[in-house]
């Protein structure tokens, strides 16, 4: 069966490793110096802090957005419940906006309306699936937003990152775009913040705050991610050449979810209307997934939300996937679309 994806290290990240093993150093040394300033470098931010996971990364965000016991938080109701429980993790208080019909993203100006109604400072907008979320027309209606980058980002002409959020996050999870290992980083351009990124990630301070976490990054996690990095334009193209292949299929490309321009495909995603049918019936030959689970209790107050979550599938899209399973995929889907009508 193909699965859904695969993460593969080469044997010169494995040689980082022992390097580390060897130096005898193993918590925020020359590694994460250097992810720190190479992804500085990638998103074109002038600080980054390299945390202990993506979750850490945007629990820092908050923080330095401000967010504070009792905040209100917009948040997309398509979207993984880590960001919500970085939320909860403050104190403060989650407010799901629905996303707009038939995307993956946050519904722009229903978020600007729920900030004005909660008196919300802060939004956290995700790039589902590596599609570029409106974050401009939210900092103009003057809210402060943290940008997940970890499923992508938009792309320039360049192939570097076009972000725009005060806060930019990239989790680098083994799942995630640039799957390394339990490592995260938040960027930003404000260079007064740095000293205080730097000291809430260590985990002490001189008066007890709940703010004020262990968030420190081990250097195995950081030569991986320093790996990773390097080799980020090339990772973005390979996944592009393998969704420009499923474009040609038609059915695909009349199905497919979001923007297929200026964007990064960490996933793709289509939308059927017998999702689970679909899911069983090519299972024994290539895994589809929902890609993200629900974790409203009503999602009835998100209609677009529910239905991305029941008809949303990920296709496998990574790297090291040969022609010849995006093939197989296809002809899986081929098979069954002889007998059903989604």
């Amino acid at each position: 069966m193909i699965p859904h994806n695969q993460i593969v290290f080469a044997n010169a990240e494995k040689q980082l490793l022992h390097d580390v093993v060897q130096s005898g150093f193993f918590t925020q040394g020359k590694y994460i110096a250097d992810f720190e300033a190479k992804a500085a470098s990638f998103y074109r931010r002038k600080c980054a802090t390299a945390v202990s996971s993506g979750s850490m990364a945007i629990r820092l965000s908050l923080i330095l957005a401000g967010v504070k016991v009792g905040s209100n938080v917009i948040v997309p109701a398509y979207s993984c419940s880590a960001v919500c429980n970085s939320v909860l993790s403050l104190g403060a208080n989650v407010i799901p906006c629905d996303i707009a019909e038939g995307e993956a993203n946050i519904d722009v100006l229903k978020a600007i309306q729920l900030a004005e109604q909660h008196h919300a400072d802060v939004v956290i907008v995700v790039n589902t699936f590596g599609i570029p979320a409106d974050v401009t027309t939210l900092k103009h209606a003057g809210l402060t937003v943290v940008e997940d980058c970890s499923h992508g980002f938009a792309i320039g002409r360049d192939s570097f990152p076009q972000t725009c959020g005060d806060f930019v996050i990239q989790s680098l999870y083994a799942t995630k775009l640039f799957g390394a290992a339990e490592l995260g980083v938040v960027l930003f351009d404000d260079e007064a913040l740095l000293d205080s990124a730097k000291r809430l990630r260590e985990g002490y301070s001189q008066t007890p705050s709940g703010e004020c976490l262990n968030m420190k990054a081990n250097e195995f996690s950081g030569a991986l991610g320093v790996a990773k990095l390097v080799e980020a334009t090339s990772i973005v193209a390979q996944r592009q050449t393998r969704a420009n292949i499923y474009l040609e299929n038609e059915f695909l490309s009349r199905h497919v979810v979001g923007s297929v321009n200026n964007r990064v495909w960490y996933r793709f995603v289509i939308a059927v209307e017998q999702a689970d049918k679909l899911i069983d019936c090519v299972a024994s030959r290539v895994q589809i997934l929902r890609p993200i689970s629900p974790w409203l209790k009503d999602l009835n107050k998100f209609p677009h939300a529910s239905t991305a979550y029941r008809r949303y599938l990920s296709l496998p899209i990574y790297p090291s996937l040969e022609e010849e399973h995006q093939a197989e995929v296809m002809s899986a889907l081929d098979t069954y679309l002889q007998d059903t009508a989604l």
